[in-house]
This record gives C-alpha cells, sequence and structure tokens, in this order.
C-alpha cells in the first residue's frame, strides 16, 4: 500500500494516533478496576482473569510506547501508519474484551473468552509486525532504515502467537469449566504473556535507533531515492 499521491510521509509531532491509543487503554483499565469496588464478591476465576487482563494490557502499553515501530507519520487515506493504527485499536478491543468477560459472582467459570482474546491479540501483534516491516522497506519512511530490523523480534512474535492459538482452540473445544482448568489457562496465558515480553527484549541485544543512527538534520532528511522529505522537530525518544 503507497501513500496517498503527491503527498510525502511526514513526522506527525502531535502523535494524534499514539494519543487517540492511549485514551483507549485508560478505558480498559478503567474497564479492569471497576469490579474491584466489590473485590470480595469476585470469584477466583474472575480474580484471575482481571489479572491476566491488567498484564495484557499493561505490558502491551509499555512495549507500544518503548517500540520503534509504533506509528510516527501522519495518518493519510490510506497509508501503512492508518492499516498500522487500525490494528492498534484491534489490539486494544481485545483487551476490552479480556477485561469485561471476567467472571462476576454466580457466573460458572470459564476459560473460553480470555484464551480466545488472548490469541486474537497476538494473531493481530503478528499482522502489525507485517505493516511495520512494510513501512522499514519503504524508502519514503526514512525514519524506518530497513538496516535497523530485528527480524528476531518477529520470529518471537509469531511462536508466542501460535502458542495462544493453541491454548485458544483448546479452550474452545475442550471448554473446560471447572475453577482449577480456569486457574491452569490463566496462569499458562500469563507465562506467555510475561515469555513473550522478555524474549522480544533479549533477542534485541543492541538498540536499533541508538543516538546518532537517525538524520541529525531537524527540518528535512533525504531517503535512499533521493527525495528530500520534511521530518520536523525529533522528539527526545528519537525513536
Amino acid at each position: 500500500m503507497r501513500s496517498w499521491p503527491k503527498r510525502s510521509p511526514q513526522v506527525d509531532q502531535g502523535n494524534v494516533g499514539i494519543t487517540f491509543v492511549d485514551v483507549l487503554f485508560a478505558l480498559v483499565i478503567g474497564e479492569i478496576l471497576e469490579p474491584l469496588r466489590q473485590f470480595d464478591a469476585i470469584p477466583g476465576p474472575g480474580r484471575a482473569h482481571l489479572a491476566l487482563a491488567a498484564l495484557l494490557t499493561l505490558a502491551s502499553w509499555i512495549g507500544y510506547h518503548n517500540s520503534h515501530n509504533r506509528p510516527r507519520h501522519f495518518i493519510r487515506f490510506p497509508n501503512l501508519p492508518l492499516l498500522q493504527f487500525m490494528l492498534d485499536i484491534g489490539m486494544v478491543i481485545a483487551y476490552w474484551l479480556t477485561a469485561v468477560t471476567a467472571e462476576g459472582a454466580g457466573d460458572r467459570p470459564s476459560s473460553r473468552p480470555e484464551a480466545t482474546a488472548v490469541a486474537v491479540s497476538f494473531v493481530l501483534y503478528v499482522l502489525w509486525d507485517v505493516v511495520a516491516y512494510r513501512i522499514r522497506r519503504d524508502d519514503r519512511y526514512y525514519r524506518r532504515p530497513l538496516a535497523r530490523d530485528v527480524p528476531a523480534r518477529r520470529d518471537v512474535t509469531r511462536w508466542a502467537a501460535a502458542g495462544s492459538v493453541v491454548i485458544g482452540v483448546y479452550s474452545l473445544v475442550a471448554h473446560p469449566r471447572s475453577a482449577a482448568a480456569v486457574y491452569l489457562v490463566d496462569a499458562l496465558l500469563v507465562l506467555l504473556v510475561v515469555g513473550f515480553r522478555l524474549l522480544k527484549e533479549y533477542v534485541t541485544v543492541d538498540d536499533p535507533f541508538a543516538e546518532g543512527d537517525l538524520p541529525s538534520d531537524e527540518s528535512t532528511a533525504t531517503s535512499a531515492s533521493g527525495s528530500s522529505l520534511t521530518q520536523g522537530h525529533l522528539p527526545p525518544s528519537a525513536a
């Protein structure tokens, strides 16, 4: 997918897409915290479910803000940052579904909702990585040079997604309803989320955007094709 004709990718200094996604993250956290007002009434599986939702959401928010692949350019209709933005929204919706499906008082335990939502989240991660890689391969997005790509991070995402799908399919087919079975599935999902985040950090030996790697001129930058692109002010993270 190419940007709209005659409109080169430009850095969005207002971070409109990132700000909107942050608002959605806040709404999810609100859904996680709201049931805690009656904590004693939440059954054990519901508490485990909420804990998983909190971990999934917070880990994703941290990873999103630490990612050098997050949207930095203006969202156009259509362009690759728009597709990335839509995937971001899809992920946060999956986190919201993880939170709102937690068992309440009188609900029968089930691991289907959280296992399905986590599997959907990881599949969206894989798609997000595909779009981010496409952006790196496009010379016009000069702040995402292909030379700084870390393929091992995508490999980790694929393996984690495969594991989440296995757990999700098991929950859909076997449909465990006992509290002990739900605890086990939720524990496996927690280990998957934590292991995924740790492995992504482990395979990233060096910061691919260390200081000095980006163009020093804060007014313009030249792509590999030789065209001049308006860069604007670089944020302090230089991500």
